[in-house]
């Protein structure tokens, strides 16, 4: 008995995959005008882009104006940057 054939798909381009993922996730993300670093309109939307571009590692989220990043360092640098920034506004 012969195999089925499939029915042929055509490979997608050079990246044509992740630029799909990225669609369906609200992408592109935005250049934050504070920092210049890719944002997110949203915690949610960070989330779900850190699980399809870093899966299985622990991400960050925070807030930069209106904006979210995602970072991949621990709580205790966190907070020592969060302290400067502080002093940093303080001072302004």
């Amino acid at each position: 008995m012969p195999k089925r054939s499939r029915s042929a798909k055509p490979k997608p381009a050079a990246g044509e995959n992740k630029a799909r993922s990225a669609q369906s996730i609200g992408w592109p993300a935005v250049t934050c005008p504070a920092c210049s670093k890719k944002g997110y309109a949203s915690r949610q939307a960070a989330k779900q882009a850190a699980v399809r571009i870093y899966p299985g590692k622990t991400m960050r989220f925070y807030q930069c104006g209106t904006l979210w990043h995602m970072t991949s360092v621990d709580s205790g640098t966190t907070a020592q940057y969060r302290e400067w920034q502080a002093v940093q506004e303080e001072d302004s």
